[in-house]
């Protein structure tokens, strides 16, 4: 379990341009802290803040505010649960302080219950609907916005090895990465997210049917970190590239 010393940050700053996003794309923020009471490792703590609507629709079914409550906290278990500390990210690079050199990564997710916000990153918009309505949801990336239904925290098949909550999979997308399962994509995908082919054979994925979260989708991530130490891969004249689990990084994880 990773334990960031919130009192000393590192480096701080926003994501890198994301996969999903042609041109622009949502912004979430990265702040690095060492790991409380060791010298040898840092954490990365990527910080999003998601505001729920939470919309009844027109069959009668409305919400009371200890099932809204519910469905938030339960939807930041399972998004955590998932996401956090899945892999190390490394370089073998000796010009960095050796606490830079190994990263874990945590998610901190603040979270509002209707209303208006000016700090939110999405706003995510949960229909409740009967028990047994198919399920389904959507980001549209570059507009900051979702839909999801109550059902978004529960388990279902979805045609892989594992059942998959539709509310991991869309986090994925928040954090600007691509379906990794063939679908049909509208011409102006860049409002909603085009199919990565590269890894369609992969249904335990997140990204595709299943919740494991695979060393590629924490790339952005070690690209992030690359860039801060640029300017020390400069003065030492030294190779400062971040890579996930010592393999992966922008140039082979086909994101």
């Amino acid at each position: 379990m990773l334990f960031p010393d919130f009192a000393r940050p590192l480096m701080s700053g926003i994501n890198v341009k994301t996969p999903i996003a042609l041109t622009g794309g949502k912004v979430y923020r990265l702040t690095l802290y060492p790991e409380l009471g060791r010298d040898d490792r840092s954490v990365l703590v990527v910080g999003m803040t998601l505001q729920f609507q939470f919309e009844e629709a027109d069959n009668g079914l409305k919400w009371f505010l200890s099932e809204q409550r519910k469905f938030v906290d339960n939807a930041v278990k399972a998004i955590k649960s998932v996401w956090d500390d899945r892999w190390r990210i490394t370089t073998g690079s000796t010009a960095p302080h050796r606490r830079l050199r190994d990263v874990g990564v945590l998610f901190a997710l603040k979270t509002h219950i209707d209303g208006w916000h000016s700090d939110d990153d999405f706003e995510i918009t949960v229909k409740k609907v009967p028990t047994g309505t198919p399920d389904s949801a959507e980001v549209r990336y570059r507009l900051g916005n979702a839909d999801m239904m109550n059902s978004a925290n529960d388990a279902r098949n979805r045609g892989g090895p594992t059942k998959q909550r539709a509310v991991v999979h869309e986090f994925g997308h928040m954090l600007g990465l691509n379906d990794e399962y063939d679908t049909n994509p509208d011409f102006f995908d860049n409002l909603r997210h085009t199919p990565n082919r590269s890894w369609l054979s992969d249904t335990e994925s997140v990204m595709n049917a299943g919740e494991r979260v695979r060393a590629r989708h924490y790339v952005p991530f070690a690209t992030w970190l690359t860039q801060q130490l640029a300017t020390v891969a400069k003065l030492t004249t030294s190779d400062v590239t971040y890579r996930v689990d010592g393999v992966w990084d922008a140039t082979n994880a086909r994101l």
